[in-house]
């Protein structure tokens, strides 16, 4: 057979019996690199190529506001949740509870304390007050002023509450053994710190 009738029949041949024809050159080419390998050089990835985790810098102040916003973020999102399933209470409300069971006291100075607006304020006790866990009242001392005071069934929800707390607290802190007591002591004096004025080179300054 010559040349030009061999080049004639395998032109004419159907496209099932030539090894890739009708598959793109690049399905061709794809298709021999491990899918984790770099398809231009076929490769695997070199683990060194890879971007860095993001670091902090070693300052002490960012070290500790690093630590307090992961401790927090870490701990409260499981304490808010189960109290929300278990009791109906968020954080907030456990905490503003909290305070009401210790002592009678006003939705200002419980505001004051918790250093949240009135407003906020005003929905955390809307919800207290909706699980009968606290009555608002006139203050006999002051007619303009309410009292909080918690009921028996708010007792009750608190020790609950306080339960589910502790069950899942507890545990992260015994880690600390003995440092726990200094640790807490230490976060409850920077707490008092911080309530005081900014450094005065700090402070904004009045525009004239």
């Amino acid at each position: 057979m010559s040349l030009q009738c061999r080049r004639e029949a395998r032109r004419r041949a159907p496209t099932g019996l030539r090894p890739g024809a009708g598959v793109p050159a690049r399905q061709l080419h794809t298709a021999t690199v491990p899918p984790s390998a770099d398809p231009r050089s076929g490769r695997p990835p070199d683990p060194s190529a890879q971007p860095p985790s993001p670091q902090l810098p070693s300052s002490q102040p960012l070290r500790f506001l690093n630590a307090y916003w992961a401790v927090w973020q870490g701990l409260s999102g499981r304490v808010n949740g189960e109290l929300l399933r278990l009791h109906g209470l968020d954080l907030r409300a456990f905490i503003a509870l909290s305070y009401v069971q210790g002592a009678p006291t006003s939705p200002g100075e419980l505001a004051r304390v918790l250093d949240v607006p009135r407003y906020e304020m005003t929905r955390i006790l809307d919800r207290l007050t909706g699980l009968q866990a606290i009555t608002r009242t006139t203050d006999p001392a002051n007619a303009r002023s309410r009292r909080l005071e918690v009921t028996l069934s708010g007792q009750s929800l608190w020790d609950a509450a306080l339960q589910t707390v502790t069950t899942l607290v507890q545990p992260s802190l015994q880690a600390l053994g003995p440092g726990l007591e200094p640790l807490t002591a230490g976060l409850e004096r920077l707490a008092s710190l911080s309530q005081s004025a900014l450094p005065t080179d700090l402070a904004p300054k009045e525009t004239p």
